[in-house]
Formats: C-alpha cells, structure tokens, sequence
C-alpha cells in the first residue's frame, strides 16, 4: 500500500465524519488530520512504520495507540466549539482502515497484525493491487500501482462526497 490509497481512504473517512456546519478552514484542518490518521502507521518515526513494521502495523498497538491519542483530542476539542464524537470516531477509523488496506496487496505474505500475541498474518488479496517497489522508486511499475490506487480509493472518495452533497442539499430543502 502506498501513501495515495491511505490518504484517500482518510479523506473518504474525513468526509463522512467532519460535521457540515464546519467553517470551510476548519474543515480542511479536519481533512488533513484524517489523512495524517489514515497514514499513521507509516510515519517514519525511530521504532515505528517500516522501521518496526510489526509494532506500527500490530492491532493491539494500534488500539492502544488509538485509546491514548483520542484521549487526548477529545480533552483538547471539547475546549473549543468543534468537539464531535463523529471526529473522534471517525480518526480511530481513519488509523484502523490503514491495516484493513495493507491486507489487500497481492504478493504480500500477509499483515502480521496480531503481533505480540501471534505471528499469524491476515492477507486478503485484491488481483488487482499489487505492492510497490522500493529500488527504484520511480519507476513505471510504481507509477501503475499509485494510479491503480488513485482510480479505485479516488472513486470510493467521490462516491463519498457525492452522497454527502445530496445529504446536505436534502437537509436544506426541508
């Protein structure tokens, strides 16, 4: 999985759960927090993301992580006026969809998610997905797997905000 498919699942997830009567600024700090989430497994961190696959990418971190960090934002947010149980709820998802979206990658040995209770690995490979490559990094090869991942995540996202809009324009016709 690359960065493209992350971001856009957390923009998918951002849209879904940022309230509509956000100002369009507060919005876009919402966004951008959801793709931060959507991503935080990876982030190049000294013992985490690829550096320490296996904790970084592990459920039960994950979890804990995610218990600790939503702690912490909804004491933060409930000071301001943009405290919402759907932001909170919906970054968690945000963090949790990056391990569901590594379980897709054909010619993977699967995702080690239940590390330190279990090496077992869960893969649910799509054909059509397949992972990217570190040497070269420019290459054609990852050039397909980032456009294939922009099609796909990029028509769940505008199947998002497609269905938000007519949300929003049936609530104002009332």
């Amino acid at each position: 999985m690359t960065p493209v498919g992350h971001s856009l699942m957390g923009l998918a997830i951002g849209w879904i759960a940022v309230p509509a009567e956000f100002s369009r600024r507060a919005k876009i700090v919402a966004l951008a927090a959801f793709v931060a989430l959507a991503n935080a497994p990876d982030w190049p961190l000294p013992g985490w993301g690829h550096d320490r696959y296996d904790i970084s990418h592990s459920i039960f971190v994950t979890l804990g992580a995610i218990t600790v960090v939503a702690a912490i934002a909804t004491t933060w947010l409930r000071q301001t006026r943009y405290f919402s149980w759907r932001l909170i709820v919906g970054g968690a998802a945000a963090w949790l969809s990056h391990l569901l979206l590594d379980t897709f990658y054909f010619g993977r040995r699967g995702l080690a998610m239940f590390w330190p209770m279990s090496e077992a690995r869960v893969s649910l490979p799509l054909p059509w997905f397949t992972v990217m490559q570190l040497k070269p990094l420019v290459s054609a090869h990852n050039a397909r797997v980032f456009a294939i991942e922009a099609a796909f995540y990029g028509a769940i996202l505008a199947a998002v905000i497609v269905w938000r809009w007519r949300r929003e324009r049936g609530r104002r016709a009332l």
